[in-house]
């Protein structure tokens, strides 16, 4: 085993909050965002990128942009890279989903243009100035549904009303509200559904165990014209998502609530994870779009779990660590297997090919906390990824990070691209 030590520390978010997650930046190796449940997504600027790719050199301060949002509990960001709603590059920029102000929506904005041509010719007394050039996020989109947004808007008139009285809902709203955001993922489309080139996918899991599907729409570009003016009139386009009153589809996949979500590289799936313990995998079938209704079939191919907690050191009642809920979820690359991390400390590994059995491949114990982060290494990442390709990683509430070598990719498949499906159940083990 191998210890090894930080390049280096940033005090993104004051110790109070502290900082709930963390990642480099779409399409840059210089930037990175930060979140704290200070309620703050902060985008630093790193100098002196290694030949490697990675962020040798400290961030500077201050940040390149703040964007507040009301990402106060659990909720982390989650990103996109950028590009056209129909699929070309260099339309719109990057986006990030974050939890919205108001607690059940998610909202979706458009990250300032990434340069980091520049980055390593910069000093330090340049970080103003580019905080000044970048400027912050543009908003694209609040998603909520109606029934939230209506208590929402009930909550805030019985705040401000001085006669008191309770706050009533009907039993159909009720079960129509999503409440508080817990997950959000971006769900990659594939483009020959597409006709109009103009949606973006956004997974949402929330506090009721609900898991929800929500599309952005651009509308169809019309007329010749500029780069400029082809990028303005998608912009003005997109607002327009912020009247969905309802998700594209949404479905109660969890008995407490959905905690986790992860997306596949290819749109073609997606797990989630809650608080009572199971693993939902589901399966994405892209159709036609037919006027305003989305072309998108989602099916529940199977919950795994839940499991019975497996931390022979906890001995308090109500310990997190004696309870069986997922905390995070990771599907790999070559959509053959998917890692979920458990309260109990454990990682526990499964089939993801929607033709598999979905059987469950292996549990690893080595937390002493909740496993509360996974990752994948790619499984074709070129020189920096050589002899760790497909490797797992996770991190734990109690500090630490564990690196676990698990069914190495096969050498065919890295030679063909891995433009399999991850339907053909070949595993091999480490």
């Amino acid at each position: 085993m191998r210890a090894r030590r930080p390049l280096w520390r940033l005090p993104a978010h004051t110790p109070s909050s502290g900082a709930l997650h963390a990642e480099l930046a779409p399409g840059s190796s210089a930037r990175v965002l930060t979140q704290g449940r200070d309620g703050t997504l902060k985008c630093w600027r790193t100098s002196g990128a290694g030949a490697d790719g990675d962020p040798r050199a400290p961030p500077r301060a201050p940040p390149s942009w703040t964007l507040s949002s009301g990402s106060y509990h659990y909720c982390k960001f989650a990103t996109r890279r950028g590009e056209a709603w129909d699929g070309s590059s260099g339309t719109v920029g990057s986006l990030v989903a974050v939890a919205g102000e108001t607690q059940s929506a998610v909202d979706v904005c458009e990250m300032p243009s990434l340069n980091d041509d520049d980055d390593d010719e910069n000093t330090d007394a340049d970080a103003d100035a580019d905080t000044s050039r970048m400027g912050t996020p543009r908003r694209l989109a609040s998603l909520i549904a109606a029934a939230d947004r209506e208590h929402a808007s009930a909550a805030a008139r019985e705040t401000k009303d001085t006669t008191g009285g309770s706050l009533n809902s009907s039993s159909s709203e009720s079960r129509d509200r999503l409440g508080v955001v817990m997950a959000v993922a971006f769900l990659p489309r594939t483009r020959g559904g597409d006709p109009s080139g103009a949606s973006v996918a956004i997974l949402a899991a929330h506090e009721e165990g609900t898991v929800c599907l929500w599309t952005l729409r651009g509308g169809d570009d019309e007329g010749e014209g500029s780069d400029d003016e082809t990028r303005k009139r998608l912009r003005e386009r997109i607002p327009r998502a912020e009247r969905n009153d309802e998700p594209t589809w949404r479905t109660r996949a969890h008995g407490d609530a959905a905690t986790c979500l992860a997306a596949d590289a290819r749109g073609k799936g997606f797990v989630s994870g809650g608080a009572d313990g199971a693993c939902v995998r589901f399966r994405v079938a892209w159709g036609d779009d037919d006027g305003d209704r989305v072309g998108v079939t989602v099916e529940t191919l199977r919950t795994h779990g839940p499991f019975a907690p497996r931390n022979p050191n906890v001995h308090a009642a109500g310990d997190v660590r004696a309870l069986g809920g997922v905390a995070a979820v990771a599907v790999r690359d070559d959509l053959k297997i998917f890692a979920a991390g458990y309260w109990d400390g454990r990682v526990r590994l499964f089939e993801y090919g929607a033709r598999s059995s979905g059987r469950k491949l292996a549990s690893f114990g080595y937390h002493e906390h909740a496993a509360t982060c996974v990752a994948f290494a790619p499984t074709r990442g070129g020189r920096e990824w050589a002899g760790h390709a497909g490797w797992l990683a996770s991190g734990s509430r109690d500090g630490t990070v564990a690196m676990w070598a698990v069914y190495p990719p096969k050498e065919e498949e890295e030679a063909k691209g891995g433009e399999g499906d991850g339907d053909d159940g070949r595993l091999e083990r480490a």
